[in-house]
């Protein structure tokens, strides 16, 4: 898709796969941990754009890829 070879490649999961990193690091901190129901919605949240973009990444039709995009974008809003 889009000439890339891998959804590595791709920028946008290169962004979101960022910004999970930087919700992992913050959520690792004491006082998020003690909120464990918060501590795994946020990290599950944060996990879930990056999973959709390398997911539809693999769909055979642009219409899939489309859709998972758009699930990707509505986990991180």
């Amino acid at each position: 898709m889009a000439g890339a070879r891998h959804f590595r490649e791709l920028h946008c999961w290169q962004l979101s796969n960022e910004l999970k990193l930087g919700i992992y690091r913050l959520s690792d901190r004491p006082e998020v941990k003690r909120d464990f129901r918060f501590h795994d919605q946020i990290r599950d949240a944060a996990a879930s754009a990056p999973r959709n973009i390398a997911e539809g990444f693999g769909r055979r039709s642009h219409a899939d890829f489309a859709r998972f995009l758009d699930v990707a974008r509505g986990s991180l809003a």
